[in-house]
């Protein structure tokens, strides 16, 4: 990746930045805001929320996010395949130099080294010799757009509901799935623009993935998400399990759940228990029943769909 990268791109100006596509206009735009944060952090020796905000930033935003969603662009082959690419590159490289600078007072060895392992492997850095350690503090008070940072976490609400589904219903993780993305116009343009992120981090199949400003003809025979305000989805519930496995796997999970709730009401309904238990275990077997309880009331609804499924399937 950094082998190709020809040059070093600065997004210190509103155009630079409101014109990135969104993935990128969103790191960005929340880099910025960090470099603001923890320079008033340090000026304050706030030291520990400089720590807890990079880390933070590294961690979540950075790493969790934009370069699992990198991924498709570096290796983009399509229309503007390169220039895709290339801001991929130059965002991260962007980055992570600005991420090294603010680490650089916690951690001046291992980011000074990081610094000249970069500077050996893109050639066409400017000031090649210059050290970490004599490199300009960023700027303050650079552009961000808050507008993208909002669409971009309305598309991680949208990725997190369809992860969520898909470990519920315990659909294989290299298994891509169909889904109907329902908005209105405006949340739909920006959602749509990014479709093959959404296909990427959700593993939905970019060839069965719809965006409609109503419920799909089969809304009755999926699994329904609502990802945030005015943004749902629908994920066809025969394309994530084989029904009828799963209404069986569910039956067993439900009759061994039975029986364990079974004996803690059994427990609790022995006045000798009750009386000469210590408070603390008696609250402890209630705390038992009641999470026993709703865990077999919702495997009693998931099977009720399911069921309902098998009969509009017949």
């Amino acid at each position: 990746m950094f082998k190709t990268l020809s040059c070093c791109v600065q997004f210190d100006s509103e155009d630079t930045v409101v014109n990135l596509p969104l993935p990128e206009c969103w790191v960005v735009s929340k880099l910025h805001l960090l470099i603001e944060s923890v320079s008033a952090s340090y000026d304050k020796f706030y030291f520990g929320e400089v720590g807890r905000e990079t880390y933070d930033f590294f961690w979540a935003d950075f790493a969790d996010w934009y370069i699992e969603a990198s991924k498709g662009r570096l290796y983009h082959s399509g229309v503007g395949g390169k220039s895709v690419a290339s801001v991929a590159q130059a965002v991260l490289l962007y980055t992570f130099e600005n991420i090294l600078k603010v680490l650089h007072p916690f951690m001046p060895f291992v980011t000074e080294e990081l610094w000249q392992l970069r500077l050996l492997r893109i050639t066409a850095l400017p000031n090649r010799k210059h050290a970490l350690i004599v490199s300009p503090w960023p700027e303050t008070q650079l552009p961000r757009n808050n507008n993208s940072i909002k669409k971009f976490e309305n598309l991680q609400a949208l990725v997190r509901a369809i992860r969520n589904a898909r470990a519920e219903y315990s659909v294989e993780p290299a298994k891509r799935i169909s889904a109907s993305v329902v908005a209105n116009n405006e949340v739909i343009e920006y959602i749509a623009e990014e479709r093959e992120v959404l296909a990427l981090l959700s593993r939905l199949d970019i060839q069965n993935l719809q965006f409609t400003n109503s419920s799909p003809g089969n809304a009755d025979q999926s699994v329904h998400l609502v990802a945030g305000e005015g943004l749902e989805a629908y994920l066809p519930l025969a394309d994530m399990v084989d029904i009828s496995a799963e209404i069986e796997r569910l039956s067993k999970r439900l009759s061994k759940m039975q029986k364990e709730y079974d004996g803690l009401i059994s427990k609790l309904s022995s006045p000798q228990f009750v009386k000469k238990a210590p408070e603390d275990v008696v609250r402890k077997v209630q705390e038992k029943a009641t999470e026993a309880e709703e865990k077999i009331n919702l495997t009693k609804k998931r099977l009720e769909f399911l069921n309902s499924n098998v009969l509009v399937s017949q």
